[in-house]
């Protein structure tokens, strides 16, 4: 269906399988353990960095972040 519709940035590609590669590689970022679990503190803690003590999500977005995640099954 992404490629009928040209969700590829080479729609002539044969190659399904390097298409998805490019697909995953863009839509994913990197984060190591350390920055996974200070993410994972600060929506925990209501949008406040644990180790700095600063706001960095509103606690409506935290909320909102938290419910899709648990819909989605994070």
């Amino acid at each position: 269906m992404m490629k009928e519709y040209n969700s590829f940035p080479f729609p002539n590609t044969q190659n399904l399988e390097d298409d998805l590669h490019y697909y995953f590689q863009s839509c994913s970022i990197e984060l190591n353990t350390e920055k996974a679990s200070i993410c994972a503190a600060t929506l925990a803690n209501g949008g406040v960095n644990p180790l700095t003590g600063e706001k960095i999500f509103e606690s409506s977005h935290v909320k909102d972040c938290l419910s899709i995640m648990l819909s989605s099954g994070m």
